[in-house]
């Protein structure tokens, strides 16, 4: 995002509702400098086109915008498979597997029981011959689901993984809502990644800057409920790669 538009997303954070030469003053005083008014327009053009602002007459609005979970799913997918996601997590790519799990399989047993990813390691260490196995679930939630309530239902996930987190777009606009779900995640154990949300192109959701705000702490599921649960929502293919990484 270029500089001038982190600014005016800043200040509209912190002073919604203005009209437009109002934050263009308050935007050079962020900046400490004069700005181009071809370019203060041609920002605020490009934050409405991805729906971070509303321009009705003279007034500014900051907004967010919202997608369907499942719109999400594939930029989510791609980040957690990113060198980045799997050196934070402490994931080689040859001692893991990964799917997305919100549908296929059996049928769940009980709420909550559909996380909609799910990664699966074998960990090596340095001198323990003993490898043993991780299981990791996260629900993905958007800006209408990310509540407190969606820290509870991946914590649910504890029943057969042993690090649940909650994936979640960070937002600007209701940073109440957000330091309960930090502080609700921080309680139980449940690791927090959020990510900015914006509009991209053919209004499709563009997924920006990544966070890890809160590691999970790692459960203990009972072994016959983490088989259970590999059995029920992983494919045949992810399965038997699985069992090979386990054999050695």
């Amino acid at each position: 995002m270029e500089e001038l538009e982190q600014i005016v997303l800043e200040v509209l954070a912190q002073k919604s509702g203005v009209q437009v030469k109002e934050l263009e003053t308050l935007t050079m005083r962020a900046l400490g400098r004069p700005i181009d008014s071809s370019a203060y327009k041609d920002a605020l053009s490009s934050l409405q086109a991805r729906k971070l602002l509303s321009l009705s007459g003279s007034d500014i609005r900051r907004t967010e915008p919202d997608f369907p979970e499942r719109l999400l799913e594939t930029p989510v997918e791609q980040f957690l498979s990113s060198k980045d996601a799997f050196s934070y997590l402490r994931l080689e790519a040859d001692f893991t597997v990964w799917q997305r799990t919100a549908r296929g399989g059996r049928a769940g047993t009980g709420i909550w029981s559909r996380p909609d990813f799910t990664i699966a390691t074998i960990r090596r260490r340095k001198y323990d011959p003993v490898r043993h196995l991780d299981l990791i679930a996260l629900e993905l939630k958007n800006l209408a689901g990310s509540t407190v309530v969606a820290v509870h239902e991946a914590l649910a996930h504890a029943r057969f993984a042993h690090y649940a987190y909650l994936v979640c777009p960070r937002s600007v606009m209701t940073v109440g809502i957000h330091t309960a779900i930090e502080d609700s995640c921080l309680q139980h154990g449940v690791g927090l990644i959020t990510f900015e949300t914006s509009v991209g192109p053919n209004d499709t959701p563009s997924l920006t800057n990544f966070e890890f705000e809160v590691d999970a702490r790692r459960q203990s599921p009972e072994p016959d409920a983490v088989d259970n649960y590999i059995d029920d929502r992983l494919d045949d293919e992810n399965r038997a790669r699985l069992m090979k990484i386990a054999a050695g």
